[in-house]
């Protein structure tokens, strides 16, 4: 790909409008009388990000002393990938957003803390140093809890209480690593940490803290429980964007800040294959008993965020496989932003399936396409990136090798089962109806999406994909891909066709959020003890309160 050859000075000016942009409209959304023209600028912004990812290369690596005290910026290949299919949703997402919220009074507050997040976003893609990672990352976590407040009713602010303790636990543990690596290297740049030069223990508590750090923001299982919560208090434009680009924020910081292609690390690649493989099937259990299509699509991201887990933990057991485990998080990266983004963007025009003719064949083509990728039908997306994961599996110690033989397909076979539950869903009852009809921005920024997340398997930039075209077209291969599907519609099809089945499952429900409510009742109960405990029994105090008290 050619690269835009531009001078130092260009360079800077580029990088400054990528990550300043969205943050100089948000800033002058504080001037009414500019309002107007700013909310039809802001979806625009992020445009500089996707060319940057189309023309740029690593040329176009600089450090913004005079600007932002050094901070540096480069358009490596991890970065490209992440900024073409981040810059896409955060685009279109803001076109649907003018739609969607064109009645709401509380647009002009969305737009600040969308933009906020989006700069943030982009930022930390291409920062190439520890310190401006971090301060984007924060930018993006902040902002994005106004996202989630947004509507103010009892489930929006539970959604961004959880959301909040929860990332602000997760920076403060990035940020302990971030000061470890730092002290134990010299340096903050990402590409002079020397891992192995660094004594063992910190490498491993640095390697702990950045994973569960940046592992709240990938929704590993276990620290997961803000996904299913937040998607669906969030607008629908903010859960495409949270989903489809903002956990993928983790996934890039834990390709900055984890020891991988440097030194082995066995052990702790186990655990996150495990804790993978977990995410991809338990996340699916509990996703099928939901009732809101956008809390089915966050247990969605949930067990897909764990494939790429399994991934990393691949390239962690050895070096020699990080090649082929990095090619496999990068396809699903792009596969799973776009697939995602598609399918809760679908959430708002999901009226439309009431159309008549032809409008009404293509607005349910439009839902299945995503998400068939999502499921790794052949031919599309998720089956590139699926091949991928095989073939990196193919390459790991042979224990695991097996495991995950059995495992990927069982993962296939649970994500069609969600997918499915997920169209029935829209299907009975369409969408979040915002106006009528339908606005035509939030149809053409939907469509388009649709388009680019099944089209984009043509478009794979050749120095990612390397052979895998061809392997993943194979009599064999597309196989093993398909029949996964096809017994997940199996399935599917015979519970809703056997009554007592169906009524069975209907009445099994876990509460979104799962594992949180537990904790909640259990920390309750603490607190109640202890109140008891430091004050006396409920008898005791009832009995000494005086009388008029």
């Amino acid at each position: 790909m050619t690269g835009l050859g531009l001078p130092s000075v260009a360079t800077e000016m580029a990088w400054i409008v990528v990550v300043g942009a969205p943050l100089l409209v948000a800033v002058l959304l504080a001037a009414a009388g500019l309002r107007p023209v700013l909310v039809r600028i802001a979806p625009w912004t992020p445009v500089p990000a996707i060319l940057v990812a189309l023309f740029a290369d690593g040329a176009m690596a600089t450090a913004l002393d005079p600007v932002l005290l050094g901070a540096r910026f480069g358009a490596d290949g991890i970065a490209r990938v992440f900024l073409l299919f981040s810059g896409v949703l955060w685009f279109l997402g803001g076109l649907y957003a003018q739609g969607y919220l064109q009645n709401d009074q509380r647009r002009v507050r969305f737009l600040g803390f969308f933009l906020c997040a989006m700069a943030g976003n982009l930022g930390l893609i291409a920062a190439q140093d520890m310190a401006t990672f971090y301060a984007l990352f924060a930018l993006m976590t902040f902002s994005s809890y106004g996202l989630v407040m947004h509507s103010g009713s009892a489930e929006a602010r539970r959604a961004s209480v959880v959301y909040i303790v929860m990332a602000i636990l997760g920076e403060a543990a990035l940020f302990a690593a971030m000061v470890l690596l730092g002290t134990a290297s010299g340096t903050m740049v990402f590409d002079a940490l020397s891992f192995s030069a660094m004594p063992e223990g910190t490498r491993q508590l640095a390697t702990v803290l950045a994973l569960l750090g940046l592992g709240v923001k990938v929704g590993v299982f276990g620290l997961h429980m803000w996904l299913p919560l937040a998607h669906p208090a969030a607008p629908t434009p903010a859960s495409a964007v949270l989903s489809g680009a903002m956990i993928k924020a983790g996934v890039i910081g834990w390709l900055r800040f984890v020891p991988v292609g440097q030194v082995d690390l066995p052990e702790l690649g186990g655990v996150l294959i495990t804790m993978g493989i977990v995410a991809a099937l338990g996340a699916v259990a509990i996703g099928l008993t939901q009732t809101n299509p956008k809390t089915v699509l966050a247990y969605s991201s949930v067990s897909q965020m764990g494939l790429v887990t399994v991934g990393l933990g691949l390239g962690m057991t050895s070096v020699a496989i990080w090649p082929a485990a990095l090619t496999a998080m990068l396809l699903y990266a792009l596969h799973h932003g776009l697939a995602k983004g598609a399918l809760f963007l679908s959430v708002g025009v999901a009226p439309g399936l009431s159309d008549a003719g032809w409008s009404r064949l293509l607005m349910r083509v439009g839902l299945i396409l995503p998400a068939a990728a999502l499921a790794g039908l052949p031919l599309t997306s998720g089956a590139m990136a699926k091949t991928a994961l095989k073939l990196a599996a193919g390459s790991a110690n042979p224990s695991w090798a097996t495991v995950l033989q059995m495992a990927l397909p069982i993962s296939a076979v649970g994500t069609t089962l969600l997918m499915v539950r997920f169209v029935s869903l829209i299907w009975r009852a369409p969408g979040d109806r915002v106006a009528e009809p339908t606005p035509w921005l939030m149809r053409w920024s939907w469509a388009l999406l649709v388009v680019r997340s099944a089209t984009v398997i043509w478009v794979w930039p050749p120095w990612l994909v390397q052979d895998l075209t061809a392997k993943a077209v194979q009599g064999k291969a597309v196989w093993a891909l398909a029949w996964p599907v096809l017994v997940g519609l199996a399935v599917a099809l015979f519970a809703m066709r056997f009554q007592p089945l169906r009524s069975g499952l209907g009445r099994v429900r876990v509460p979104a959020g799962d594992v949180l409510t537990p904790m909640v009742s259990v920390g309750e109960s603490a607190v109640r003890m202890i109140r008891v405990l430091v004050g006396g029994s409920p008898a005791v105090l009832n009995r000494n309160r005086k009388p008029g008290n």
